[in-house]
């Protein structure tokens, strides 16, 4: 302890007004008594630590019983908690300051003790992470109706400052969780927690740290919270910045509101498009305007300041799967093709860049599919001389993995590929060949697909559910009309010699 009774006077053993040899002296003279329950005191003192009282015999009826053996961390704490106390009670805010004042109703002994007119707070600097002693001793708190505020040291907990950077490093312990606040004896800073700077912020709009730290005499109690807060003055700067923040947001709804009509009289001018206003869901852009037609999907990408035309693409990309094997999955990618910067969000330059590019995008892509349909024309009369013969004939496709019975005969498709000169050399000849040895149907075996090959031409990989279906489209694309894969369920027996 660090106060005792010499008579009717409390005294203590670090302001100075008692020096180390009379303490002493009184000790021997059975002087120091405990100012509670009035029994005798020693005297302690040493080179390193900080002197301190004692009971001279045991009596935990008045120690409390959570009552611990010091550390020097504790002892320092305490004395600059209750200095920053007193000069608080200067100013009237608080009254009845104790050090050490033990409160009988709950056998507890805190740190500190003031009232704020007929409210009682205590305040417990605590040093070891004891999770259990800290619930049972603020539910009797409680019950006391007593506000407790608890602060922790550093040396048993993992919190660091380096450099101006404030961290928590390794793993909490549990007390944590009902302390926003550290007390670092060195420096007499107080570390606290983010949530403590942002309750007091308007609309919590800015971004904070996960820990801040201020000197002790940046703090005051906080009647709203009942416990520890900054200044008024430490706490401007943010709320300045967290107003600015407001009005952005203020601004930029009465943007958005401008954007979103924007968008509504596009929807009405260009109905063959589909539009769509997207808010943003990172920090790289503010707002999206997509637009979408048969031919393609675009977005407008609106920032700070400028804006972005990009268009919207599929990309295969490797991953590997709950089970560690190796698969293939598409993700959506963008290409920017045009930006305009400007210094200033406005509605109509960015209208303006939108509807261009729209009326441009779109006479681009009237002009591709003619170009398209015009090469189709020709491709399709181009085979349809080379294929005339085969065209409406029935042709069977038979998947590699499926189970063939055998009284089914077919034609393996050896080296088969989606390319155009395996269809107009190859699938020419093969056809040829069945007709010429006068087959009943015509019927072919697709090879199997080697996924990690890619074994049978294809532009990027595929998944396997997707095979049939793209092999059925890709024959007829050069006129067949009558191709489809061959269904064993009940087939009766082909032959096709």
């Amino acid at each position: 302890m660090l106060t005792c009774k010499v008579g009717n006077t409390i005294i203590n053993c670090f302001d100075g007004k008692y020096d180390k040899f009379t303490l002493k002296k009184w000790s021997e003279e059975k002087r120091l008594i405990c100012p509670d329950c009035n029994k005798l005191y020693e005297y302690c003192h040493g080179e390193i630590i900080h002197p301190y009282f004692r009971h001279k015999e045991k009596n935990k009826d008045c120690e409390g019983i959570y009552y611990e053996p010091e550390t020097e961390e504790h002892i320092q704490g305490k004395l600059i908690l209750y200095n920053w106390l007193l000069k608080i009670q200067k100013d009237n805010i608080i009254q009845d300051v104790k050090l050490e004042s033990y409160i009988p109703e709950t056998r507890q002994r805190p740190d500190l003790s003031f009232r704020i007119n007929d409210k009682r707070y205590v305040i417990e600097f605590q040093c070891s992470p004891i999770a259990t002693e800290y619930l049972e001793r603020h539910r009797l708190y409680q019950l006391a109706e007593i506000n407790d505020i608890w602060i922790l040291g550093l040396s048993k907990y993992n919190i660091q400052e380096v450099k101006n950077n404030i961290s928590h490093i390794g793993r909490f312990k549990t007390i944590e969780q009902h302390s926003n606040f550290y007390l670092n004896v060195d420096n007499k800073k107080i570390y606290f927690k983010k949530e403590i700077l942002s309750r007091l912020l308007p609309h919590k709009l800015i971004k904070l740290n996960n820990y801040y730290g201020y000197k002790i005499n940046d703090f005051e109690i906080n009647l709203k919270f009942n416990d520890m807060s900054l200044k008024e003055q430490v706490v401007k700067s943010y709320i300045e910045q967290d107003i600015i923040e407001f009005n952005k947001i203020e601004e930029l709804i009465f943007f958005e509101n401008g954007l979103n009509k924007t968008v509504n009289d596009f929807r009405d001018l260009y109905s063959d498009f589909k539009f769509e206003l997207i808010k943003r869901t990172n920090f790289y852009y503010l707002w999206s305007v997509e637009f979408s037609h048969n031919y393609g999907t675009y977005r407008f990408f609106i920032k700070n300041n400028r804006i972005e035309l990009c268009i919207e693409y599929e990309k295969s990309v490797p991953f590997v799967g709950k089970k560690g094997g190796l698969g293939w999955r598409k993700e959506r990618k963008y290409h920017v093709l045009d930006k305009l910067e400007y210094d200033l969000l406005d509605n109509e330059i960015i209208s303006d860049f939108i509807s261009n590019h729209i009326l441009r995008v779109k006479e681009k892509h009237e002009e591709e599919i003619l170009e398209i349909k015009k090469q189709e024309k020709y491709r399709l009369d181009k085979y349809s001389n080379v294929f005339k013969d085969y065209l409406n004939a029935e042709i069977l496709l038979i998947n590699a993995k499926s189970t063939v019975p055998n009284n089914i005969r077919f034609k393996f498709l050896k080296g088969f590929s989606i390319m155009e000169e395996y269809m107009e050399n190859n699938f020419i000849k093969e056809l040829k060949f069945l007709k010429r040895i006068n087959v009943k149907q015509y019927i072919f075996m697709i090879p199997k697909y080697h996924y990690y090959f890619n074994s049978l031409g294809f532009s990027e990989y595929i998944s396997v559910y997707e095979l049939n279906n793209i092999i059925l489209e890709h024959f007829k694309s050069f006129g067949f009309t009558n191709v489809k894969y061959l269904d064993f369920d009940g087939e009766e027996d082909i032959n096709i010699g």
